[in-house]
């Protein structure tokens, strides 16, 4: 899916909301995964969503401007990360953001299982 699908760009809440909607989910049973500071992270959380913030070694430093606009830290809300395994160890071993029904069924959906 594509934030265009939903006839607006990220990091408005439109892209999010329309991807929830998709999976059956309200945003708040959502976890985005992404590397933008503002794009992803942002947007996710005015979207109702938690977040986590895919920080590569390789897009290291940050830009100033995606420093200045990275949210408070809140880990209830949001996390980074340096990589996909340790945000899928977040959200469904650890359930970083809390035990959600449906947030776990689409997980295991989207990972092949049964959901």
């Amino acid at each position: 899916m594509r934030a265009s699908d939903a006839g607006a760009a990220k990091p408005a809440a439109a892209p999010f909301w329309f991807g929830a909607a998709a999976a059956g989910l309200h945003p708040s049973e959502m976890v985005h995964i992404g590397d933008a500071v503002v794009n992803d992270l942002v947007g996710a959380l005015d979207a109702g969503m938690a977040g986590v913030l895919l920080s590569r070694p390789e897009q290291m430093p940050r830009h100033k401007v995606e420093l200045e606009s990275m949210p408070s830290k809140d880990d209830a809300r949001w996390r980074e990360v340096a990589g996909l395994g340790e945000a899928t160890r977040l959200i469904l071993e650890e359930r970083a953001f809390g035990p959600v029904e449906g947030r776990d069924a689409a997980a295991r959906k989207g990972a092949g299982g049964a959901g």
